[in-house]
């Protein structure tokens, strides 16, 4: 009887164990899933003069992970577009900028509308986007938490 309650004992450790430890390894994901949800529903979904347009995740095209703030921690930057759900033939694009906190959970510094603009890089506390027309550098920075467009 001992033998048994000692398996059973090391038998329940393995198992909350493995449950604490999935638990945290998903915690970011969901953490930058729920903060992408919220920005999304807040910012986008609903458009127009009374928010009577309703917009429908297309696509996210791409993420970017750097350390825009310097603070050693990897910050992210989505790419995605939006078009409206029932009428229209048109889509939207936009590159989403969420502060990564220590790991822990990330929230939503600031977007810009990126038709023709695809991401290249983010360097020195400016983030630099490609005009795939003209290919020209676009360079934001960000002043009081808002993208501002940089000019030399």
């Amino acid at each position: 009887m001992v033998i048994s309650r000692k398996i059973f004992f090391m038998l329940f450790l393995t198992m909350s164990y493995h449950t604490v430890f999935s638990q945290e390894k998903n915690l970011t994901d969901v953490t930058i899933y729920e903060a992408f949800q919220l920005f999304f529903n807040n910012e986008i979904k609903y458009q127009g003069v009374k928010g009577d347009w309703i917009f429908g995740l297309n696509e996210i095209t791409a993420y970017h992970k750097f350390d825009y703030d310097n603070d050693g921690v990897n910050n992210m930057l989505i790419e995605f577009n939006a078009a409206p759900v029932d009428e229209g033939n048109y889509t939207n694009y936009y590159a989403v900028l969420f502060k990564n906190e220590n790991n822990q959970s990330y929230h939503f510094i600031d977007f810009v509308e990126a038709t023709d603009l695809q991401f290249l890089e983010a360097e020195n506390q400016l983030i630099v986007f490609e005009n795939t027309k003209n290919s020209k550098k676009v360079i934001y920075t960000l002043i009081d938490s808002k993208f501002v467009e940089y000019t030399k």
